[in-house]
């Protein structure tokens, strides 16, 4: 009888033990999975406006999205704001003439690095089109350029995917509204992007890593960009000072702008950073990631 109780004591010990664990267990997978969904819904919502801004516009570019853009470019929004005394309350109607004014001129930034010529050596592979091919340092062309809609479109290209990798302030951009008139600071994130490209037969081309141009005779090897980190400017707080919106990219300098008294054309905004592509960066496509695709090249 006494060893009755005590198995039943035994297994009675065993079973609360068995459920007590049972309950910190559950009780932790709980709390470890609202902290998990705390800190993913934290993380969705720690996107900043300069950060959402230039992915807006890198997305917008690759659309070929020429109201977006213009919306969100600084060189674009600026005359107009300019030549308004009191500023702007509404954007200029998606028909106006001033988002294919502003296109153009990105357009002309990115010509440089449009080729088409599928003679013996000088492409990876032959193509239907138009290959986007930076043949300069990297830090020379707009970060607008590795984001085409040439690249972003399909056809030609079949597409890009940005992921937001950090941002960090800059000191304060400056610019003056009218000649001669008061000199205006605005807020400054420098905001980096990481592009990936979904196609190599469609990704920008450049130069392979170590490869020197030793004579104009002699072909340097070239390789498909498979991602790449850009960088871009954004000023915020542009409301106040007569903008519609209160977010822009800087990706290309206004071309107007006062001579001081050296002559030199004064630089709007004047900012210590440049919109650009980190040339450090760069991973390019390789034979292992589409197996028999490019082994020709």
């Amino acid at each position: 009888m006494i060893r009755l109780q005590i198995l039943h004591r035994g297994w009675f010990t065993i079973l609360f033990l068995t459920g007590t664990l049972s309950i910190v267990t559950a009780m932790t997978l709980f709390e470890a999975s609202s902290a998990s969904a705390a800190a993913a819904k934290k993380s969705k919502q720690a996107v900043t406006s300069a950060e959402a801004t230039a992915r807006r516009y890198a997305e917008a570019m690759g659309a070929g999205n020429k109201v977006g853009v213009g919306q969100l470019d600084f060189a674009c929004q600026y005359p107009l704001v300019a030549a308004a005394p009191h500023g702007i309350e509404s954007y200029p109607a998606d028909s106006d003439l001033v988002y294919d004014s502003c296109w153009q001129r990105l357009r002309e930034a990115h010509a440089s690095t449009l080729s088409r010529s599928d003679v013996g050596m000088e492409v990876l592979w032959p193509s239907n089109g138009e290959l986007v091919f930076f043949s300069e340092d990297l830090n020379r062309y707009p970060a607008s350029a590795f984001v085409t809609d040439s690249l972003g479109l399909t056809p030609p290209g079949t597409g890009f995917h940005t992921h937001i990798v950090g941002s960090a302030s800059l000191p304060s951009a400056s610019f003056r509204l009218r000649p001669n008139g008061p000199i205006v600071a605005v807020p400054t994130t420098l905001v980096k992007l990481s592009v990936s490209y979904q196609d190599p037969l469609t990704a920008p081309l450049t130069y392979a890593a170590g490869s020197v141009k030793w004579t104009s005779t002699i072909k340097r090897a070239r390789r498909a960009l498979k991602e790449i980190t850009t960088q871009w400017v954004v000023l915020s707080g542009l409301k106040k000072h007569g903008f519609v919106g209160d977010t822009a990219v800087v990706n290309l300098p206004v071309t107007s702008g006062a001579f001081s008294g050296s002559g030199i054309q004064e630089k709007i905004p004047f900012v210590t950073e440049t919109s650009c592509a980190l040339p450090d960066s760069l991973v390019w496509w390789g034979p292992t990631d589409v197996p028999g695709l490019l082994t020709a090249g």
